[in-house]
């Protein structure tokens, strides 16, 4: 196969200086019910990431392009000894990929594959460099990998695939009316960021990511749709809310502060359906992001910070400011680059403080199967980065929510981690609909 060239866009770039600080990486685990048959999952991961011609993956020298150059899959199986039903050697081992970075002196692999079988069947992870891909473009790399694992001449019959998106970058120059929505309201914007609360870091050069997961009860999404429904605000709403929350007992003295009070959360966003003409079945990476900030007094209920996030989130859609990431991220890289080793460790905490974010995703419109659509068991893990120092993976799989959280070690003890992770659960398990 011939090399194949193409141009990373704003987000990309932005990702590929943060790899340049510590790893930034990405997992998405799937669940195979049934034995596990390594050999077949194998010859399965090998012939479809050869087929979608992502291999010999080398980002080029001048830092705007990549390629791939083609040719055979040089990774393997790392297949791990679990014990019954025993999560917490995969849990590890996800822990253990998001800190490890990927090499690319010379071309090769952007994925790497962890399997652990327990009695009831097997999950896969797939390990890869984030800059390559957003979760959409994963979902189907994995579905298409199921596919073939369970019929192997399905091979042929995969459509063809488009690795090189167009880039949109300068999508909101295009739209002047939102264009200027967006200026008027950098103000406020401003103002917001320079009121957010400053995580403590204990160690700037520490950039380690931490790791835990956990599935909420089979009854919980239901509940929460109900709720959401009856509150007039999103799924996605709740789940702010609810980070929310769980992190303001950890910051409870930025009410001594006389200026920085306010939570903020930073929300990623899909844009592939803003270009859906040309780019919604590429692979690639189309992610914009806003903020949500909110003091939440204490006393807080979940229904009511649910609809305070709504009326931000509703703004950010209507004037679809998320579009505005790349120019953003253009100017954060410009200063970026300008700036000491040691003071980029801080860029984002100083000039865009985080608390956290959330990348939310629903499986059950992307996946298809012979069995009706249900999607397998899935869950994931994205690397903190130095713009945030916790993100809450929430994936819908059929009627399970499994929920993945990334923390930087530096910021957040495991057993504060494992506090929020309780409230979290708590709030989201005890729901009413009918507050």
């Amino acid at each position: 196969m011939d090399p194949a060239r193409g141009s990373w866009n704003s987000f990309q770039r932005a990702m590929l200086q943060w790899n340049a600080l510590y790893p930034y990486n990405a997992v998405h685990v799937l669940r195979f019910p049934g034995a596990l048959d390594q050999e077949r999952l194998k010859a399965a991961v090998n012939s479809v990431v050869e087929r979608r011609g992502l291999t010999g993956f080398r980002p080029e020298p001048d830092r705007r392009h990549y390629c791939y150059n083609g040719g055979p899959m040089t990774g393997f199986i790392n297949r791990l000894p679990v014990e019954g039903d025993d999560p917490v050697p995969l849990i590890r081992a996800i822990e253990t990929q998001l800190n490890t970075p990927f090499e690319f002196a010379i071309p090769g692999d952007p994925f790497r594959f962890v399997a652990a079988a327990d009695a009831d069947g097997a999950w896969l992870a797939l390990v890869y460099f984030h800059p390559i891909a957003d979760a959409e473009a994963i979902v189907r790399l994995l579905r298409d990998i199921a596919t073939v694992y369970e019929n192997p001449g399905a091979l042929d019959a995969l459509p063809p695939w488009n690795r090189f998106p167009g880039n949109h970058d300068l999508a909101l120059l295009r739209r002047p009316v939102l264009l200027l929505r967006w200026l008027g309201g950098l103000p406020a914007a401003i103002r917001t960021a320079r009121a957010s609360h400053r995580p403590v870091y204990r160690d700037t050069a520490d950039q380690r990511n931490g790791f835990r997961f956990f599935a909420l009860p089979p009854d919980t999404l239901p509940r929460l749709l109900a709720a959401a429904k009856s509150w007039g605000v999103t799924l996605n709403d709740v789940f702010l809310a609810a980070i929310l929350l769980a992190m303001s007992p950890l910051a409870e003295a930025r009410f001594l502060a006389p200026r920085r009070r306010l939570l903020s959360v930073a929300s990623i966003v899909n844009t592939r359906r803003e270009f859906a003409a040309d780019n919604r079945d590429d692979f690639g990476l189309a992610l914009g992001s806003f903020r949500i900030a909110h003091e939440v007094p204490p006393g807080s209920r979940l229904d009511q910070l649910a609809r305070a996030v709504q009326a931000q989130t509703e703004c950010a859609k209507r004037s679809r400011s998320f579009l505005a990431t790349p120019l953003q991220l253009a100017v954060a890289r410009w200063l970026f680059a300008r700036s000491t080793p040691a003071r980029r460790r801080k860029f984002y905490l100083k000039n865009q403080p985080l608390c956290a974010g959330l990348t939310n995703l629903n499986l059950n419109p992307r996946w298809e199967t012979r069995e009706g659509g249900v999607p397998p068991d899935y869950f994931r893990a994205v690397s903190t980065g130095p713009a945030t120092p916790l993100v809450f993976s929430t994936t819908t799989a059929g009627e399970r929510l499994n929920v993945g959280v990334s923390f930087r070690a530096t910021v957040f003890l495991n057993a504060e981690v494992e506090r929020m992770q309780d409230v979290f659960q708590h709030l989201l398990t005890n729901v009413d609909p009918t507050e």
